[in-house]
């Protein structure tokens, strides 16, 4: 799948809310935009939905960050998330993500 933007490895823990469930997932790549992650219990995703909005928290050197995002893609392995708004106190977090990453 061709990618928008450049993405970089991230190993992380995060959980995904929609209206009715929580989902504990690894964050296995982030890009500017949003992330790619993985279930921890496998069978989880199966009620997620592509285009479907969901929240997304997630919490770095003891700092929670917390945005709503779209699920782009899902396949048996894992799901797409793009961030679809975000305040400015939680971009400044995803942004010292991105610098992280993408400094090494």
């Amino acid at each position: 799948m061709p990618r928008k933007f450049p993405r970089k490895e991230l190993v992380g823990k995060a959980t995904i809310t929609t209206e009715s469930q929580k989902f504990m997932i690894h964050v296995t790549d982030i890009s500017c935009d949003g992330m790619s992650v993985m279930e921890i219990n496998e069978g989880d995703f199966s009620t997620l939905d592509v285009k479907q909005s969901v929240k997304v928290s997630m919490i770095l050197n003891q700092k929670r960050i917390e945005f709503d995002a779209i699920v782009m893609w899902k396949n048996p392995l894992g799901a797409g998330i793009t961030i679809e708004q975000i305040d400015e106190e939680n971009f400044k977090g995803w942004l010292r993500i991105l610098n992280i990453a993408f400094k090494s």
